[in-house]
């Protein structure tokens, strides 16, 4: 008899479980992606590369950023989309990850978008003189080009299963593109917190404990803000491809980094992506093109598996 009240308990808690993910899936989201995230990254934290709690070495903090991408955002999308809309919903998600079939002008923006608003502000800040010695320094495309797509296979696609595959969309659905972007947006940054106390994570380096203000603001409000305006745009352009939204949010690493725009402070490029989420959103009245078809549900009507609006809160 106990054997069969332990069952009907556990098989109680577990439809109580998945009714409340299905109700808050973008809350269960959050909830599972920061465990499972901040939980892989606490084996740099703890290292000496880290606060030194245990003595330990760990010299490549990259390999902690690509495990805490794949599983704790890409596997959590699919997790809270399996709970929530079953295979036809990780169907759906999944389908977003190859769609290739898209204008080549988004493709386009994807790579070189960034680059050239970061060519433009270098124009605006520092003169032509920098513009003019560019054909010098093409041969610095290529260590651009290799870094945007390993940056995108091993590392931004499966982020942006979960922020704009999951999150993103389905936030979109009950307050639109615009107030979507700004909830998506400090979720993003916040994710990297604890790289702030790591030694060459988000910098050459360990940041010093003085700036940490300034980096929590940067992650949080800075540089995801205007970023995730455009991404939301882009995104809805191409709909709904996460293959050019990897390609698009690995290019935001690469500018940082590429010779191309050695010359372009922090804060000018980051004024220059403020100006260009501001004009996006003037010109699409805060619409960002979003238009709700079929293609941006979580799951298409005609595969349902009973998904109402109820589910996104």
């Amino acid at each position: 008899m106990s054997a069969i009240t332990h069952t009907s308990q556990s098989v109680t808690s577990s439809s109580a479980l998945k009714q409340w993910i299905t109700r808050h899936p973008v809350l269960a989201y959050l909830i599972l992606a920061y465990v499972v995230s901040w939980g892989i990254f606490l084996v740099p934290l703890f290292s000496k590369e880290g606060i030194g709690l245990l003595p330990y070495d760990v010299p490549f903090v990259q390999v902690f950023a690509l495990l805490a991408s794949v599983f704790g955002l890409g596997g959590s999308a699919f997790v809270v989309t399996a709970f929530v809309d079953g295979r036809a919903g990780v169907r759906a998600l999944a389908s977003r990850l190859v769609r290739w079939r898209v204008g080549v002008q988004w493709y386009l923006i994807a790579v070189f978008g960034l680059l050239v608003v970061g060519l433009v502000a270098l124009g605006v800040f520092s003169g032509l003189a920098p513009i003019a010695a560019l054909p010098q320094q093409a041969p610095a495309l290529i260590p651009y080009l290799v870094q945007l797509l390993v940056g995108a296979v091993l590392i931004h696609l499966w982020e942006d299963t979960g922020w704009l595959g999951l999150m993103f969309t389905r936030l979109q659905q009950r307050y639109g593109a615009l107030l979507a972007s700004l909830l998506v947006a400090p979720c993003l940054g916040g994710i990297h917190l604890p790289l702030l106390f790591i030694t060459d994570a988000l910098t050459t380096g360990r940041v010093p404990s003085s700036q940490y203000p300034i980096y929590i603001l940067q992650l949080l409000v800075m540089s995801s803000v205007p970023f995730m305006v455009i991404a939301a745009w882009l995104y809805n352009k191409a709909r709904g491809s996460l293959l050019i939204l990897a390609l698009f949010h690995s290019s935001l690493d690469a500018v940082n980094g590429t010779a191309l725009l050695s010359q372009l402070t922090y804060y000018e490029f980051i004024g220059a992506l403020v100006v260009m989420a501001v004009l996006l959103v003037l010109f699409t009245r805060r619409r960002l093109a979003y238009k709700p078809i079929p293609d941006l549900q979580p799951v298409p009507p005609a595969k349902s598996t009973g998904f109402s609006t109820q589910a996104v809160q």
